[in-house]
């Protein structure tokens, strides 16, 4: 038995009741005044004053071989032990803001996964996303990433701009970059889509459009 699965026997036999928090918190009944979603949380939990979400399936890796870390999250008052590829457990435009710290490379349907943040944000609300950026070394160095974006992922989804603006989109350089940059004769912005290892991480802003 995996360290995982000892922490989903012992997590359904001592706090049965935190696994009914999805279908609570569909009416956000669980955690009031909080309305800021993280997931992907893994077993650190969410930043203050967000809700983490994460349905525990890299807690043994996450945990380093210390199980007292789950029983840590376990008594956690601000996660939800939820699988996102379901959907986001929360009421349509209940949402403020969607954190997602590396973890949409992850998620085996990303499109989903969007789309269910545009249906749970208020108008004006956002998703921040840092992951690793296309092309980088880091999107290709774990069996856990599954979700390859290409550069022009959101310009291929035709419902895209009708639901979200791209506030900001920004990338950041690789120590690679910064030994050649002297020497190169390209623009970085254009040498991250050419050559693999120039941008490490992207962080991406969208912000909901107004619904009509």
């Amino acid at each position: 038995m995996t360290m995982t699965e000892m922490f989903r026997k012992e997590y359904e036999t001592i706090n049965i009741g935190l696994l009914q928090r999805g279908y609570q918190l569909r009416f956000n009944r669980c955690f009031p005044g909080l309305n800021k979603l993280d997931l992907g949380s893994g077993i650190w939990g969410p930043p203050p004053g967000h809700i983490g979400i994460d349905n525990g399936s890299a807690f043994d890796y996450q945990c380093q071989g210390e199980p007292e870390k789950i029983i840590a999250w376990m008594r956690r008052d601000d996660t939800l032990l939820w699988d996102l590829h379901r959907y986001i457990p929360f009421d349509t435009a209940s949402i403020e803001a969607i954190r997602m710290c590396q973890y949409w490379e992850h998620h085996q349907s990303p499109e989903m996964l969007l789309q269910e943040c545009a249906r749970v944000l208020i108008d004006g609300g956002e998703v921040i996303s840092i992951s690793p950026a296309p092309l980088s070394p880091g999107l290709y160095n774990s069996y856990s990433h599954i979700n390859f974006r290409p550069i022009t992922w959101y310009a291929e989804r035709p419902w895209f701009d009708a639901v979200f603006e791209v506030v900001t989109r920004t990338f950041e350089p690789t120590a690679l970059w910064e030994s050649i940059r002297a020497i190169c004769p390209l623009e970085f912005d254009i040498a991250r889509q050419v050559f693999i290892g120039m941008a490490k991480n992207e962080t991406i802003v969208l912000r909901r459009r107004m619904r009509e």
